[in-house]
């Protein structure tokens, strides 16, 4: 018997439809339906063309393991975007609508220069802030060397300002701060108060942070020396601290020196009071107490101590929360 080789002829049916795409997808299922059962037709085909509104999970609600493959592939997904504009205006006026912004403010302090003859330094300590205009509205910004003149005009003896001479204070005021300022110090060890955690041992009445402020120390164990610290630090924001030993703070305040070696503790409370009143007076918020040696070091290698004794004046400079 000779072999034959079969050939399998594949014939390839063409479907043209009269009705509509869904009518006709609709009288297909219901005859496979009728044909084959419920559970043997095949499952009813999706319209691709139909458009569905996706909503994104919560990113710390998807797995892990969907959020491993998207920081693969996100790079490669281009998205279409609709942007209901209407909507998100007012959102955004929503939100504006509850915050609150002040108005910007120009602001006038005071500062003492001194120089130290033997270092060859000048030196500076800044005090007083007052408010001089607030530009509240959409009222023009105020010509600054005008402002100036006139605060100049009413020191004693009377000072003449003109344009060339407050131009000429400006760049050489920022000559100075590039080359070396020695006042930088004072910047370094502001920033660094307000950045670190203070330690407090509370007062048996709390009428003291009144008279005398409140008191701070770097470390723990050296508020221990005080009394019995609380069990958590606190934070400070300082603006205009008067920065010193013990003898210098004393006669820059009070014009001499009061305490000495055997002073009794009802004297140094009432020395205390006496110093926050004078500090207040002249505008400080803080006093920043170091010993000789690290005030020297501090001006001269801008090294901040390891131990400082902090005495807010102004209890409005502490951060809560």
């Amino acid at each position: 018997m000779d072999s034959r080789a079969l050939r399998v002829v594949a014939t390839k049916a063409t479907v043209v439809a009269n009705e509509s795409y869904e009518l006709f997808v609709s009288a297909l299922q219901a005859e496979m339906e009728e044909a084959f059962g419920n559970d043997g037709a095949a499952p009813r085909p999706t319209n691709a063309r139909q458009k569905r509104i996706a909503k994104r999970k919560p990113l710390d609600a998807l797995p892990e393991e969907f959020v491993n493959l998207w920081e693969k592939i996100k790079l490669k997904t281009r998205y279409q975007v609709s942007v209901e504009s209407e909507r998100l205006i007012a959102d955004v006026l929503g939100a504006l609508d509850k915050l609150k912004i002040d108005p910007p403010r120009i602001v006038a302090s005071k500062a003492e220069i001194t120089a130290d003859v033997e270092e060859d330094r000048l030196d500076y300590q800044h005090y007083g802030q007052r408010v001089v205009a607030t530009l509240a509205g959409r009222q023009g910004v105020p010509n600054i060397v005008n402002m100036i003149e006139d605060l100049i005009a009413h020191i004693t003896p009377a000072i003449k300002l003109t344009r060339r001479k407050a131009n000429f204070v400006t760049s050489t005021t920022t000559l100075v701060r590039s080359s070396g300022d020695p006042s930088r110090y004072v910047e370094k060890l502001i920033q660094h108060i307000n950045r670190k955690d203070w330690w407090h041992v509370p007062p048996r009445d709390i009428r003291a942070y009144q008279k005398r402020g409140k008191f701070f120390a770097s470390s723990f164990r050296e508020a221990e020396f005080y009394g019995r610290p609380n069990d958590q630090p606190e934070r400070v924001f300082i603006v205009s601290p008067l920065i010193g030993d013990n003898d210098g703070i004393e006669r820059k305040l009070l014009g001499k020196v009061e305490s000495h070696s055997e002073i009794t503790v009802h004297r140094r409370l009432s020395l205390d009071a006496k110093l926050r009143r004078a500090a207040l007076r002249m505008g400080f918020d803080s006093i920043v107490l170091l010993t000789a040696p690290a005030l020297k070091a501090l001006k001269k290698d801008g090294k901040i101590p390891r131990s400082v004794e902090l005495n807010l004046l102004n209890l409005d400079c502490l951060r809560h929360g």
